[in-house]
């Protein structure tokens, strides 16, 4: 696991706290998927992070942005690449179910030909 990338945040109410960012586990994985999924980027900074709910709200939006820009180059190899994967096999499988069931394969035949040159 790569080392925890260190972030000085500032605070809406003043002064600042360090924070380290790290890697999103791979047993946090599908917590992070469905925060992925439902586009609650705050959730996936709190895993990353490994804050309390609700703390994004207390942060500067420009520590904000720059805890989500860190969180994505630290999980780009991991949780990320995890995601991407997943969305991509799921929407794979919705598209073949899609043709399945309005019967675009029934149509289909086979050109192959047997190794004796005979269909």
């Amino acid at each position: 696991m790569n080392e925890p990338t260190k972030v000085t945040v500032t605070l809406q109410l003043g002064g600042t706290e360090n924070v380290d960012v790290k890697q999103i586990t791979v047993s946090q994985f599908q917590a992070a998927f469905r925060a992925y999924e439902s586009e609650d980027e705050m959730r996936l900074v709190e895993l990353s992070t490994g804050q309390h709910p609700k703390w994004c709200d207390t942060l500067s939006v420009e520590s904000y942005e720059e805890l989500v820009r860190v969180m994505n180059a630290v999980n780009a190899s991991g949780f990320f690449a995890y995601a991407v994967r997943l969305s991509a096999n799921r929407a794979a499988r919705q598209a073949m179910a899609d043709i399945i069931k309005s019967g675009g394969l029934s149509g289909l035949s086979s050109s192959r030909t047997s190794p004796s040159g005979r269909a």
